[in-house]
């Protein structure tokens, strides 16, 4: 009968410690949280809710890989910076008007004496998230083209 008392409190605290886990990774706040934008620089946000499907991690992988991977330098000399936002958050939900999101997305946004300047939301990403080299390849030549205009 005792043990049968500890077998059942040890399970109890077991379920409760895993629904804390669970209830603590949705409450994460995202990298981008709070984070001012830079006085001058390019942003590349991967914007995303409280729901993520596989695709939408996939996106967010791919999108970190290109900016992080292929861009080393001009985030290294203060060019360029990478930001994952919840859009979900009351903070942040200005971003789905100011970007005109309608779903998971990566933008890319300039400022310049700390005001924006221009952006572009790279909706193809969703056509090529189960392409990773496709999207490797969208996501950098859209970028190089966004850093070549300044």
């Amino acid at each position: 009968m005792k043990a049968r008392r500890i077998l059942t409190a040890a399970l109890l605290v077991f379920i409760l410690a895993s629904v804390a886990v669970l209830i603590a990774r949705e409450l994460k706040p995202s990298e981008g949280r709070g984070a001012a934008p830079p006085e001058n620089g390019i942003i590349a946000y991967y914007f995303h809710g409280n729901k993520r499907c596989a695709t939408c991690m996939a996106i967010e992988k791919f999108s970190r890989e290109a900016v992080e991977g292929g861009f080393a330098e001009a985030i290294k000399s203060g060019k360029l910076f990478y930001r994952v936002v919840n859009r979900d958050l009351p903070e942040n939900r200005h971003f789905t008007d100011d970007y005109q999101l309608f779903a998971n997305s990566v933008v890319l946004a300039e400022y310049r004496d700390g005001q924006q300047t221009r952006w572009k939301n790279l909706e193809a990403v969703w056509d090529y998230a189960g392409n990773r080299a496709a999207f490797m390849d969208y996501v950098s030549r859209e970028l190089a083209l966004f850093l070549e205009s300044r």
